[in-house]
């Protein structure tokens, strides 16, 4: 009869100290989803900052729209070159 109590008596302890393994896991876990959640706002809002860049929504020129241009590229130096002086380069 003593040994059997000595036997669950040791079983409980190694239960509670799995127990008590289990809840500072679980702890670790918490602060690491915490963490991964702030990481992501923070990734969401340096996306969002980045969408507001002027060049960030530029999409390239479609074929027809290179084409075009090219064949005005010529035709704006032209004109820009004898208009008053500005920043544009040719």
């Amino acid at each position: 009869m003593k040994t059997e109590m000595k036997d669950k008596q040791k079983r409980l302890e190694a239960v509670k100290k799995s127990l008590i393994s289990i809840e500072a896991k679980d702890g670790d876990i918490n602060k690491r989803i915490d963490r991964a959640f702030k990481v992501y706002e923070l990734l969401e809002k340096r996306i969002d900052s980045f969408k507001m860049l002027p060049a960030a929504n530029k999409k390239p020129l479609s074929q027809a729209e290179q084409e075009f241009k090219a064949q005005l590229g010529p035709f704006m130096c032209y004109l820009i070159s004898h208009s008053s002086p500005c920043s544009f380069m040719c």
